[in-house]
């Protein structure tokens, strides 16, 4: 299996949701690089929860910080900068790297998520919102990665709670975008172990 990115269109989009869905399905080792707002929502320890894993298969974040913020401002409150030279992905493989926020999510003042992105070569996984507005913004996510020569696997939209499911939303990204649509989660934390893996989702991660 392929190590991956996930990256979502923005921030509470379903990124961690998806991690925990594809760690209890998948042999894969979790890590999140940089985790901000862990003082009110830690995302490993929510998608521990969920997955129901064991810890030796979650790698710890190099940087967990505090604020609900912009990983950038979240470290200057804490009086550090973020440097990405510390992020060096860990050695277990298969690998799943959960983003924060968005691609253009600012790591500190002069590198973006994306920056980093691009030294780790690895393909990535959107997750998208299923709501309005999510063409757009899946569509944008998609533009800049193939502009930065970035491989995408494809996409998944997650219903994360907040909305009602709109089918047309998966089918327009895809049109749109020229992406795969590999699968619509539906946000059912109680379904994680009974919701399969497509097969067109288990194809492209092989």
């Amino acid at each position: 299996m392929k190590s991956i990115i996930v990256v979502g269109t923005d921030t509470d989009v379903g990124k961690t949701f998806v991690c925990s869905w594809l760690m209890r399905h998948l042999p894969y080792t979790y890590w999140k690089p940089v985790a901000s707002g862990v003082a009110y929502d830690d995302d490993t320890l929510t998608m521990v929860r969920l997955s129901e894993v064991s810890h030796n298969r979650i790698c710890p974040s190099t940087y967990k910080l505090k604020a609900p913020l912009s990983p950038h401002w979240a470290a200057e409150e804490e009086g550090i900068a973020i440097d990405i030279s510390r992020l060096q992905l860990p050695p277990a493989r298969p690998l799943l790297v959960e983003g924060a926020g968005g691609i253009l999510t600012p790591l500190n003042l002069k590198v973006t998520f994306l920056d980093w992105i691009k030294i780790t070569r690895l393909p990535v996984l959107i997750v998208a919102r299923d709501h309005i507005g999510t063409i757009n913004h899946t569509c944008l996510t998609i533009r800049v990665l193939r502009q930065e020569q970035v491989p995408i696997l494809g996409v998944i939209v997650s219903t994360n709670g907040d909305c009602l499911p709109d089918p047309r939303h998966g089918s327009a990204i895809s049109h749109f975008g020229q992406v795969p649509l590999l699968a619509t989660l539906p946000f059912l934390e109680s379904g994680l172990q009974t919701f399969p893996i497509p097969e067109t989702l288990s194809e492209a991660l092989s």
